[in-house]
């Protein structure tokens, strides 16, 4: 009985308490809205001496000190209490939660006063602009809803801070500091950019190098190693020596630069052992660097020198029992050739290679020889190319050509490509296919058409009459070829002298050893010599 009124007692203390304290809350929170901000903090201090963990008195305590017009304003005070009372508000008992309803106060009401004291907070360090400002802010504000936002702000002014520095170790430090913010990436580039850049500062090989093999992971190795290369390569190419250039091939087998450098190696040791021009330097160039790429170059030096002058198959034979294995031994042989071997009689062939035992192609002269005792008559296979057969039909030359000829005196005109030249009957091209249009060859002469001009050609290709007449006619029996130029005719025999400008309107054939000529309405005899002998008027 004694324990119940005991606890009766306590329970009738205790309501009388919370509602002494109602009284007091309503009281402190009333001051608040009258802006008596000393009165209102006694009453609600002496609330929170007796009840530490009293909701509405620390949200009342956070109002306090977030009020601006308060001479005690103190954000960070403010935000100390609304935290409180956030927590403690959470916890409250049924009769704690009433006495708060009674003044209007509950958790919506402390999150908005937190929300403001955040931003207000906020506005504050932003004003401030600086980095410290922003980063006290968080440490004070460190359940700030805006954390995203402040956190964004943050970096943005550290980087800021960081690219105003613009060191390497500026961009570090923010890089350690902040590594997930936005602009981590950034910093990074700018981190290798600038690294990269105080390491090689004095623009010398040695620091490049020296960058490229300590950090072969940053993005600026490749670039440090080529910028060493092309340094160390300058510095050969401004001693321009033989003697620079071993050594650069010798020692830096690794440079971007070395196949370079090979090159010009090459051609000022090719230049150098041949200043002279002579046939013994290029020689002793050949015997004393074979692997040189001027090898062919230095062999044809000598095929020139050796052919300098009157060229004759002496010349040419002299050439290829001096030096045997030069490549252009090839091209002797063929001068030769078409020197003294005419392919519509088969005994020149005959006599070639009784007189040069050392020709390397018999096989070749012997297959024309045997062609040549064939008739070969132009045929067009079904690919529509022209070819060769002989009397049984077998094809004997392939049919390879747009238009083929027939035979005279061993040469064949053909076409390919849109172009006229002459082939024997071995398939070998004796007048190059070069010609804009060609005839079948008269004699030993042919005419061709070269830039619509007109020339005459013998059987070795040799131009006879020049390829700069508008028209031109086979030489007749006299030995002499109408030529036409600037619309006159005229006459020329095959030394190419001319016999008759080309003065004259018409030339109508020589009967009898005369010719007749007309000049304007005149008509007039001349003979072989372009003597006039009888005008027909």
């Amino acid at each position: 009985m004694i324990a119940y009124k005991k606890i009766t007692l306590a329970f009738a203390l205790a309501i009388l308490a919370l509602t002494v304290s109602a009284t007091k809350i309503e009281k402190g929170i009333k001051l608040l809205n009258e802006k008596q901000y000393t009165k209102a903090k006694d009453i609600l201090e002496d609330i929170l001496a007796d009840y530490p963990a009293h909701p509405a008195a620390l949200y009342g305590m956070a109002r306090y000190f977030a009020a601006e017009d308060n001479p005690a304003f103190n954000y960070e005070k403010g935000y100390e209490f609304i935290i409180k009372a956030q927590q403690t508000a959470r916890d409250a008992n049924s009769a704690m939660k009433k006495e708060m309803g009674s003044v209007q106060i509950g958790e919506t009401e402390i999150v908005a006063l937190k929300e403001q004291i955040e931003k207000s907070a906020y506005a504050i360090a932003l004003r401030t602009g600086t980095l410290s400002a922003i980063e006290q802010y968080l440490n004070s504000f460190h359940e700030t809803h805006l954390r995203a936002e402040v956190l964004q702000k943050r970096n943005a002014l550290a980087f800021a801070d960081a690219e105003k520095e613009n060191t390497s170790a500026a961009f570090d430090q923010f890089l350690k500091k902040y590594p997930d913010a936005a602009e981590a990436k950034t910093a990074k580039d700018n981190y290798d950019l600038k690294f990269y850049q105080e390491n090689t500062n004095d623009k010398q090989p040695d620091s490049y190098l020296e960058f490229s093999k300590k950090h072969p992971k940053s993005p600026y190795a490749k670039e440090a190693k080529e910028k060493f290369d092309r340094l160390i390569y300058d510095k050969c190419l401004l001693d321009n020596t033989l003697e620079a250039f071993e050594e650069f091939i010798r020692t830096r087998a690794d440079n971007m630069y070395l196949t370079e450098a090979k090159s010009k190696y090459e051609k000022m040791l090719y230049e150098t052992r041949t200043k002279g021009k002579t046939i013994e330097e290029f020689q002793l160039f050949i015997n004393q660097y074979p692997t040189s790429p001027y090898i062919a170059q230095a062999e044809e030096q000598i095929y020139l020198l050796a052919i300098k002058g009157e060229k004759t198959s002496l010349t040419y034979s002299n050439f290829i029992q001096s030096y045997p294995t030069n490549r252009y031994v090839k091209d002797a042989w063929q001068m030769i050739e078409q020197m003294e071997i005419n392919y519509s009689d088969t005994s020149t062939i005959t006599l070639f290679l009784n007189k040069y035992k050392n020709y390397p192609n018999v096989s070749k002269l012997q297959k024309i020889m045997l062609q040549y005792q064939k008739v070969l008559y132009p045929v067009k296979a079904k690919n529509g190319k022209w070819g060769f057969m002989d009397e049984t039909g077998k094809l004997l030359i392939a049919a390879g050509y747009e238009k083929a000829q027939n035979f005279y005196n061993g040469l064949a005109m053909v076409q390919k490509d849109g172009k006229f030249g002459y082939v024997n009957k071995g398939n070998t091209v004796v007048i190059p296919i070069t010609y804009d249009n060609a005839y079948d060859f008269k004699g030993d002469y042919a005419r061709v058409r070269a830039n619509k001009m007109w020339g005459i050609l013998n059987r070795k290709g040799e131009v006879v009459i020049p390829v700069i007449y508008d028209d031109i006619s086979d030489f007749n029996a006299e030995g002499l070829a109408k030529v036409k130029k600037g619309g006159k005719w005229g006459l020329v025999d095959r030394n190419n002298r001319q016999i008759v400008e080309p003065t004259y309107d018409q030339i109508l054939d020589f009967v009898e050893g005369l010719c007749l000529v007309r000049k304007d309405d005149t008509w007039l005899y001349i003979d072989k010599y372009g003597v006039k002998v009888y005008c027909a008027e």
